[in-house]
């Protein structure tokens, strides 16, 4: 028995997608790389999935969850470092201090400004793209590849009713002369 491929029916599977569990051939799969640990116990695991996982797995890096952490610590330092910078503004006032505070709240509108852009215009885009590209690559897949007619077109004869190619002049089967029908008298 021979497994065949989920997406090229006529193809030898070679492996088996790591995420969905399809059989695969050599054109549909792909390699991933996923990163563990840190530090010294870092290390690499690798994977053999199918492209339309492929797809998959990179809108899934588009979710909000590791940004939303990212942005509340940015928030959280730049609002410890303008309340540490304005109250020592408040105890000891110096003139070159007081840009401190401002520079915080600057960096905090900019960051803020940027990840609302990334999530409002940037994520979307992203998103889209991916899925877009997931949908014309499935589309790829099952358009049929177009046949070329090599075979001509099938002629049967008048007096006998056998059939002829397109380019005979005489029957081969009762000797009758075949008529073209551009020929008329």
């Amino acid at each position: 028995m021979s497994l065949k491929c989920a997406y090229h029916p006529e193809r030898e599977a070679s492996t088996k997608c790591e995420k969905c569990g399809k059989l695969i051939c050599v054109e549909c799969k792909t390699v991933v790389h996923t990163r563990h640990g840190t530090g010294e116990n870092r290390y690499s695991t690798r994977h053999e999935i199918c492209i339309p996982c492929k797809y998959d797995r990179e809108i899934a890096r588009y979710g909000i969850g590791y940004n939303i952490i990212g942005l509340i610590m940015c928030i959280a330092f730049l609002s410890i470092f303008i309340g540490i910078t304005t109250f020592a503004n408040i105890n000891m006032p110096h003139f070159d201090l007081i840009a401190f505070p401002i520079i915080g709240i600057i960096v905090l509108v900019i960051i803020s400004a940027y990840f609302i852009y990334w999530m409002t215009v940037k994520r979307k885009r992203g998103i889209l793209k991916t899925k877009i590209q997931k949908e014309e690559y499935l589309r790829k897949l099952i358009q049929l590849p177009s046949k070329k007619d090599d075979t001509p077109s099938k002629m049967f004869c008048h007096e006998c009713g056998g059939q002829i190619a397109s380019d005979d002049s005489i029957c081969s089967h009762c000797g009758a002369i075949i008529k073209d029908e551009s020929q008329v008298d």
